[in-house]
């Protein structure tokens, strides 16, 4: 009969390397399973991850578009932009708007902040200063709530404020909230310093209204001497200071 007898094969090999070791082979299998498992689990997990944070940052940008889209429209209703037209719709409209903030802004608390300044301005505009008054006030504490009280955005509030304060008529009110801003913008690093010149511009003004001459003197001198320090390159900020003074 002819031989048949030849060197082992890897197949034959490996099948008595598994019948010798059958409970490592059991494990080892056990073990790949598991890893080849986990693998496909995390990779589903990574990008379902991936596709839920492009839904949250599409959503995101249409929200801040949104956003943006309802601040311009809420500019655009000021009388500046609607002359000679009765303002009965734009104060319906600022009502809603408010009712709306509530809800629609909930747990947004700087987007609401500045919603609110966007609204003071133009009941400012409207000649509604008590309305405006609160708004920028209701900013304010939004603010405040998230960044503390000495971060930038609360010295830019506390200008609008004070502006209003000063339409309304209470020049002390006005002047104690651009001192509170000064105070606060001392506290900032010099590249930030840049709403000093304003801030004390704005306090100027009310003591100047308040007939505190040498106060608004000083105060208009302090403006333009830190207008010129930090280089503005416009001139003609200096030289609205100058003129005021």
């Amino acid at each position: 009969e002819p031989v048949v007898a030849s060197p082992p094969s890897r197949a034959y090999r490996f099948q008595k390397t598994v019948r010798r070791h059958k409970l490592a082979v059991t494990a080892a299998a056990a073990v790949l399973a598991a890893l080849v498992m986990g693998l496909a689990v995390s990779t589903f997990l990574y990008l379902q991850e991936r596709a839920a944070k492009r839904a949250a940052l599409t959503e995101g940008f249409m929200r801040e578009q949104a956003f943006s889209f309802l601040q311009e429209m809420l500019k655009g209703v000021g009388p500046a932009a609607a002359r000679g037209r009765d303002t009965a719709m734009m104060r319906e409209i600022l009502e809603q708007t408010e009712k709306q903030m509530d809800q629609g802004l909930k747990g947004q608390p700087q987007a609401e902040a500045l919603l609110c300044s966007t609204i003071a301005g133009i009941y400012d505009q409207l000649g509604d200063y008590p309305k405006a008054e609160e708004m920028m006030r209701k900013a304010l504490r939004l603010v405040q709530s998230v960044v503390g009280k000495d971060d930038p955005a609360v010295t830019e509030l506390l200008n609008g404020l004070c502006l209003i304060l000063r339409d309304r008529g209470d020049l002390i009110g006005a002047a104690a909230a651009n001192r509170e801003a000064l105070v606060r913008l001392k506290k900032l690093p010099e590249l930030q310093q840049t709403n000093v010149a304003r801030s004390l511009n704005n306090l100027a003004l009310a003591q100047w209204g308040s007939g505190d001459l040498p106060g608004a003197e000083a105060s208009f001198n302090q403006a333009a001497l830190q207008q010129t320090r930090l280089g503005e390159k416009d001139p003609t900020k200096v030289a609205s200071l100058l003129a005021n003074l």
